[in-house]
């Protein structure tokens, strides 16, 4: 695994809110693998991705994703 890998995946933490880049979307994450696999879900749509196609959500997508 490269240092890039790494870094990615000990940022993406469960339960927390991201932006997935290739969904242009906001997801939840359920759950993290050693290998770099994420089970994340929108709303009640659940997927897995790698932890690179992940970035934290800005406030403005979060209150977008959480109806406010």
């Amino acid at each position: 695994m490269n240092n890039t890998n790494t870094n990615t995946l000990a940022k993406v933490k469960t339960g927390h809110l991201y932006f997935h880049h290739a969904l242009g979307r906001v997801e939840r994450i359920v759950g993290v693998s050693e290998s770099g696999d994420v089970l994340h879900r929108h709303h009640a749509e659940s997927n897995v991705s790698r932890a690179e196609a992940f970035r934290i959500a800005t406030r403005d997508e979060v209150k977008a994703y959480l109806g406010k």
